[in-house]
């Protein structure tokens, strides 16, 4: 006992000066007395210092402290709601701004699309030079458009309408075809990426403020805006394969999938993961789809920590990630997953590593990927 009161002493740390030089005080004191004296000095103080703690806290009223806990408690709540009403406003203030530059900014586009014998053989997007103070002049346009042999955009809104529909090619010639392969194969996601720098070109021109975080709110809403004409109307055979191969691996337990040491109780949990599977395939927007998917690596991350919260936690990687989504992603049964996968693959301005993971287990996931089972 003496060794440990000598060490929480020496190691004492205090707010204020006073405090410690009385401990100080205490620990040189200790070391003059004889060895056997020590421990009842100590064993005086304690009683001493208890005895004036407990008298101190009959003073206290606790009425007054209970308010003034409630008061705490309410501005932490007040803060919070406030930054929230602030956060709503400010959204609010930049999606009326991104309205004003998406119907009335002049950014004029050349668009170069040429389809020929039902093979759609380039899509390209330059910066325009056509004169702002012709913008009205119709037949202006069209002769702009003829001698250029491009499809001319005054602005984004504008955009947003001329841009091709790529699903009337799906099903061309009674043959399923992939337009995310077209897409890909003319350069659709690399011709609106260079959209995007042209638009912040023409903001930075005109000063906006926010340059960056218009400019990606912007991307994402022609993204949004345009997702009808990119996404397939119909599912693909890879989506109806996945669906069916999660409906005859459905009976899985978590055992089958995860390893032992990884085991977490699921509860109720289960359906929240296939309510935002759901929600993901649903979302138009790439921004709301990799918020979704961020919640559920949270959900995940949270499993985990309430499994492990009284041993030495494991560092969650993209093993044991992964073995809970998969699991989960058999479970809710999604009946159009590649196609909500591809697309975000294609549009998202960076790579997200979980995209190709989720993509490449849903595609490929067999019994050999279980733990104890045939």
């Amino acid at each position: 006992m003496i060794n440990k009161i000598y060490y929480s002493l020496s190691y004492l740390e205090v707010d204020d000066d006073f405090s410690k030089l009385s401990a100080d005080y205490i620990l040189e004191y200790l070391q003059k007395l004889p060895e056997d004296s020590r421990e009842n000095y100590l064993i005086k103080i304690c009683d001493e210092l208890e005895k004036e703690i407990n008298e101190s806290i009959k003073e206290l009223n606790f009425d007054i402290l209970a308010i003034i806990n409630r008061i705490l408690k309410f501005n932490k709540r007040y803060q919070i709601n406030n930054k929230k009403y602030f956060d709503i406003l400010e959204d609010y203030r930049l999606n009326e701004e991104i309205k004003k530059i998406v119907k009335e900014y002049f950014i004029p586009i050349d668009i170069i699309f040429e389809y020929k014998n039902d093979i759609i053989s380039k899509f390209d997007i330059k910066e325009s030079s056509f004169k702002e103070k012709e913008k009205e002049k119709e037949d202006k346009i069209k002769k702009y458009e003829k001698s250029n042999k491009v499809k001319l955009c005054l602005n984004i809104e504008n955009f947003i309408k001329i841009f091709p529909d790529f699903n009337k090619y799906q099903f061309n010639d009674d043959n399923e075809k992939d337009i995310f392969d077209i897409q890909q194969n003319i350069g659709v996601p690399n011709a609106l990426n260079k959209y995007k720098y042209i638009i912040k070109a023409k903001l930075k021109i005109n000063n906006v403020t926010n340059l960056k975080e218009i400019s990606d709110k912007i991307y994402d809403y022609i993204i949004e805006r345009i997702y009808d004409k990119c996404y397939p109307n119909k599912p693909y055979k890879k989506d109806l394969e996945i669906y069916k191969k999660c409906i005859s691996l459905n009976r899985i337990q978590p055992y089958h999938f995860i390893e032992k040491r990884d085991l977490v109780f699921f509860g109720n949990s289960e359906k929240e993961f296939a309510d935002n599977i759901k929600l993901f395939m649903q979302e138009k927007s790439i921004n709301n789809k990799i918020k979704i998917i961020n919640k559920i690596i949270k959900l995940i991350e949270l499993l985990y920590k309430f499994e492990n919260m009284n041993k030495k936690y494991p560092w969650i990687d993209m093993d044991r990630i992964m073995s809970i989504l998969s699991y989960t992603t058999i479970k809710s049964k999604p009946e159009m997953l590649y196609s909500s996968l591809r697309f975000l693959e294609l549009y998202i301005v960076e790579k997200y590593i979980i995209l190709e993971e989720w993509k490449v287990i849903s595609e490929g996931i067999t019994y050999r990927n279980f733990e104890n089972i045939s």
